[in-house]
């Protein structure tokens, strides 16, 4: 009897489910990243960006500026991926209420997740118009958190 003739059988052979998430860097890009790609993720792409933002360019004074190239990192995390250990996270700071928006999505260490791709931003002088360079990865590439 096969996988196709038993349905209850062929129900357990699923891939895991997993959703978007993104994580902004004040470094160039993944070869910067030595022992993982980080822990703390976000499902906010928008955040991702503003975390990557060096706190200087947020400034309002031009002259404060450093327009240093930042990444934000683009990946799938499966469900068993995320971390939920109530006193892991505690650990490592992560916030449990949803602050401003943030959409925190802590990944537990050293487990896969699948990078999808990633944007390069470059933050010229001129506010709000910042230069994006997207590269995507196909196939994705597995990498650890």
């Amino acid at each position: 009897m096969s996988a196709e003739d038993n349905l209850s059988e062929a129900q357990w052979n699923q891939p895991e489910l997993t959703f978007p998430v993104h994580r902004g860097l004040n470094k160039v890009g993944i070869g910067q990243v030595r022992t993982g790609l980080g822990t703390h993720w976000s499902a906010d792409k928008d955040m991702a960006t503003l975390f990557a933002a060096k706190p200087d360019v947020l400034n309002d004074n031009p002259r404060l500026k450093s327009y240093k190239p930042s990444t934000v990192i683009h990946a799938e995390i499966p469900m068993s991926s995320v971390e939920t250990h109530a006193p892991t996270l505690k650990k490592r700071g992560v916030d449990m209420v949803e602050y401003a928006g943030e959409k925190e999505v802590p990944a537990k260490k050293g487990s896969p997740i699948t990078v999808t791709g990633m944007t390069r931003i470059t933050w010229p002088s001129a506010p709000f118009r910042n230069r994006e360079r997207k590269r995507t990865y196909n196939p994705p590439r597995e990498m650890k958190a």
